[in-house]
C-alpha cells in the first residue's frame, strides 16, 4: 500500500501555514453558528411539533409556530420554480446540440509526426514502440540526445 502523495486535498494541512488552517476553522465555526442561527425558527417548530404530536401539551407557542408553515411553503415554491428552470434549461440543451459534437476530434498523431518532432528517424521511432521499456537522455535544453532500450530479460 502506497502513501498519498501530499497534493492530495486529504493531505493538505501540511502544505497550509497554521495561520490558514487557523483562519480556516473560525471561518467555518462562523458558518456553522449562522447557519444555526438562521434555521433558529425551524429548529423552535420542531419542538413545538414535538411537544404536541408526542406529548400532547398545547403551547402558547403553537400559533407561532404555524405561522412558519408559509415561510416554508414558500421556500419550497422556490427551489420547486429553481428546479423547474435547470431541468428545463438542461432539457432544451438536450433537444438543441443532440447528436451535435461540436469539438474537434484531436489530429492522429503518426511515427512520422513523432520523429519530425523529436529530430529522429522514423525507423527508430518505430522501434522504440515496439519497446516496452526505454530510457530516454536529454540535454539542458529537453531535446534527445540518446535513447536506451532496456536489455531484454530470457526466461
Amino acid at each position: 500500500m502506497s502513501k498519498m502523495p501530499a497534493q492530495h486535498i486529504i493531505e493538505a494541512k501540511g502544505n497550509q501555514p497554521l495561520y490558514i488552517r487557523i483562519r480556516d476553522v473560525i471561518f467555518t465555526a462562523i458558518m456553522w453558528l449562522a447557519y444555526f442561527w438562521l434555521m433558529e425558527d425551524f429548529f423552535g417548530f420542531a419542538a413545538v411539533m414535538y411537544d404536541w404530536k408526542v406529548t400532547g401539551a398545547i403551547t402558547d407557542g403553537l400559533d407561532k409556530a404555524f405561522d412558519l408553515i408559509h415561510t416554508m411553503e414558500f421556500y419550497l415554491q422556490i427551489v420547486f420554480i429553481n428546479s423547474l428552470l435547470l431541468i428545463s434549461w438542461a432539457l432544451y440543451n438536450q433537444l438543441r446540440f443532440r447528436g451535435k459534437d461540436r469539438r474537434k476530434p484531436p489530429r492522429v498523431i503518426g511515427v512520422q509526426d513523432l520523429a519530425e518532432l523529436y529530430n529522429v528517424k522514423i525507423d527508430d521511432v518505430t522501434l522504440w514502440q515496439k519497446t516496452r521499456v526505454l530510457t530516454i537522455h536529454h540535454d539542458g535544453n529537453g531535446t534527445i540526445e540518446k535513447v536506451v532500450p532496456a536489455p531484454r530479460k530470457t526466461p
